[in-house]
């Protein structure tokens, strides 16, 4: 609960001053610490409540994770992360063929 208060009152302070985008980092927020049902329940709400309050003020969100994020993919398009940084497929990071 401190924790949702927290950021929530800190991205409105900065969306007060007139920044065009909250840059969150989930990095702790993954099946690489917790259970996917942990994560479902005790921040991904939280995340959700930021990105709510990040549109009100007509800015763009920004979710940053590397592993164990994959899980969920669709929970972070559901709730309306507007980009997605630094998610990688396993421990390394995705390469693809010619690049």
């Amino acid at each position: 609960m401190i924790r949702s208060w927290c950021t929530k009152r800190c991205a409105a302070s900065l969306l007060d001053q007139g920044v065009d985008a909250i840059y969150y980092s989930g990095c702790y927020e993954t099946v690489d610490f917790y259970a996917p049902r942990d994560v479902r329940e005790l921040f991904l709400p939280v995340v959700a409540e930021n990105v709510r309050v990040t549109h009100q003020a007509a800015a763009k969100f920004h979710y940053f994770t590397l592993t164990g994020a994959m899980p969920f993919l669709e929970d972070y398009a559901r709730i309306g992360i507007d980009i997605r940084a630094g998610l990688r497929y396993g421990k390394y990071p995705l390469r693809l063929p010619g690049g």
